[in-house]
């Protein structure tokens, strides 16, 4: 019975503890929690091949600090070997050598190294590693009473993964979505 209150509590305290953040309330320590990672997803549009897809087997920690934002940090990775879009061969052949490589390379990562609010808006700087190439990115972060959505945009090119060759053509939209209950 104690175990199923721990999780609990720890669930209230996680979703108390954003929706602070989220109204701006100042809080004086920082804030460690899990994600949800049950439920947690990234979700990917890659834009000229009009190829959407998601990963799941997302995992991280948060440590938020309300009050000075500079001093938060986000660490998060995701299991390649779930990365679904609809078609099983594509699928397959996406996990390969070719290019995700998931058998050498099981996790894509990122590690924040600046968190910011400007008018609101939260924005989180750090690295993204995908397979042994890491780059940096920044993702916008949207709070909603259900979940906590960051966004980015990166070239497949620049991580060995493109399709097409041309850098241009291989944009991506990525979405992580983490749900705050």
């Amino acid at each position: 019975m104690k175990k199923a209150f721990d999780w609990v509590s720890k669930r209230y305290f996680m979703k108390t503890i954003l929706t602070l953040f989220i109204l701006g309330f100042s809080a004086s320590v920082y804030s460690q929690m899990k994600l949800n990672t049950e439920n947690a997803r990234v979700k990917f549009d890659y834009i000229d091949e009009k190829t959407e897809g998601e990963l799941t087997g997302v995992k991280g920690e948060i440590l938020l600090n309300a009050k000075d934002p500079a001093k938060s940090k986000i660490y998060g990775d995701v299991n390649v070997n779930t990365l679904t879009t609809g078609n099983k061969l594509r699928d397959k052949h996406l996990k390969s050598k070719d290019y995700f490589d998931a058998k050498s390379y099981p996790k894509m990562k990122f590690q924040s190294s600046e968190v910011t609010m400007s008018n609101g808006n939260y924005r989180i700087k750090g690295t993204l590693q995908i397979k042994d190439i890491s780059k940096e990115v920044t993702f916008d972060a949207t709070f909603t009473e259900e979940e906590l959505i960051l966004a980015t945009e990166i070239y497949a090119y620049d991580f060995d993964v493109a399709i097409k060759k041309n850098r241009e053509r291989s944009k991506v939209e990525i979405k992580v979505i983490i749900p705050l209950n």
